[in-house]
């Protein structure tokens, strides 16, 4: 593919015209607020290209008189961007002389590990006003977002579709590329959209309970189960009613078999300090159960187990939870919390313990004995969050699928909203 020395003029003129027009001082002056490059993961050989771009962003911005931030995030099979916690400060006489450290970073974010599928599942990262974007939290109106990806292989989230309104369209360049030839688009670009696909099949169930329950919590509910209440009148949130409504669901599914305290085929001792898997036939260790499984037939082989917990367990029932997950024969765990409230820190606090759990069992059980499931998909339903700042109270149900071998740690940022 030969890169050509500069952008298409009727490409630029397009741009030129709706770039955003600002006072300074008793003059005026045009540049976009903010400059976001999203780079398809995969491509870092192809710097020459990423060289052309860093000159037309400085083209474009030249006119501006104002200071910007430009963002460079890496998309692909993950569930959220990637990028380097920092950005670079322009809008300075000298910016032209950044090219390469622009076009290298762009390089490094996309890295040169190909993908199979690359779905853009965000417009922005999940930060606040403290972080490292200027203090930036979002996609703005006067924003210029630049996509960079192979023919036919950039996709967003059909999520994204009613965030994506034509505003923000037409303030999207897409420069995407064959062996051949580049095209660019801007002003007519038509983002497609497509549906996520996560390998646990029962993801809808997932998805169903967690709204069912809270439509339970705030007493709108059309189901049987409802929320027990304390003496005082407070209602009582438990794994248990999550578990009854995840079987009633299975129910009307009516596709899968499924028991509840399923004994497991290992046994199990040191979930505090020293976790330990041993056979069945070991005098080590004791037998445990699991919180709900699924079934494809009735041979006694469970296809998916789960698990469920609430508010904040302690670490050792965190680390039991998911060990019997990794190391009991089936093919796909969940593990579905549910939390009554959620602060600024409640989230975070509970994905530490995870993680606490991740390390451990890594680091204390290595490969032996054989791990039997790879995926866990993590389900975490919030009844009442009030760290929105405008409602106070919203409820939210946020999911992540974790690979073993894939992944060290989860990250907040790592889960998406059903």
């Amino acid at each position: 593919m030969k890169i050509p020395n500069k952008i298409p003029d009727k490409i630029f003129r397009k741009i030129e015209r709706v770039i955003p027009s600002y006072s300074y001082g008793k003059e005026y002056a045009s540049s976009f607020k903010s400059v976001l490059v999203y780079v398809q993961n995969g491509l870092a050989d192809e710097t020459d290209l990423f060289n052309l771009i860093a000159k037309t962003i400085f083209k474009i911005q030249a006119e501006g008189s104002r200071k910007y931030p430009l963002l460079i995030f890496g998309f692909g099979d993950s569930t959220h961007l990637q990028h380097e916690s920092k950005y670079f400060d322009f809008g300075y006489l000298n910016d032209a002389y950044n090219i390469e450290k622009v076009s290298n970073t762009i390089s490094r974010i996309s890295g040169d590990k190909k993908v199979k599928s690359t779905i853009i599942q965000e417009l922005f990262p999940k930060t606040d006003n403290r972080s490292l974007y200027h203090g930036k939290t979002g996609l703005d109106k006067d924003d210029l977002l630049i996509i960079i990806g192979r023919e036919n292989e950039v996709f967003f989230n059909i999520k994204l579709e009613q965030r994506l309104n034509n505003r923000t369209r037409s303030h999207i360049l897409l420069v995407e590329f064959n062996k051949d030839k580049i095209n660019w688009y801007f002003g007519n670009y038509k983002p497609k959209f497509i549906n996520m696909k996560v390998s646990n099949p029962v993801m809808n169930i997932c998805k169903n309970v967690s709204y069912s329950l809270i439509k339970m919590y705030a007493l709108n509910s059309d189901k049987r189960l409802i929320f027990p209440r304390y003496r005082s009148g407070k209602i009582r949130v438990s794994e248990q009613e999550a578990r009854f409504a995840f079987a009633n669901e299975v129910e009307n599914q009516d596709k899968y078999l499924y028991a509840i305290e399923v004994p497991t085929s290992k046994r199990y001792s040191g979930f505090s300090k020293d976790p330990a898997v041993h056979e069945s036939s070991s005098n080590e260790g004791r037998s445990g159960s699991i919180d709900l499984s699924l079934y494809n037939s009735n041979n006694g082989k469970p296809f998916i187990n789960i698990e469920f917990k609430s508010g904040q367990p302690r670490q050792a029932s965190i680390t039991k939870d998911i060990l019997k997950l990794a190391y009991e024969p089936h093919k796909y765990g969940i593990f579905f919390h549910i939390l009554e409230h959620s602060n600024g820190g409640t989230v975070d606090s509970l994905l530490k313990k995870i993680n606490i759990s991740f390390h451990t069992l890594k680091e204390k059980l290595s490969q032996k004995p054989q791990m039997q499931c790879f995926k866990i998909l993590f389900v975490i339903i919030i009844l009442e969050d009030g760290t929105d700042k405008i409602t106070k109270k919203k409820s939210r149900c946020i999911w992540c699928e974790f690979g073993f071998i894939k992944n060290d740690k989860i990250k907040e940022q790592d889960f998406i909203e059903f």
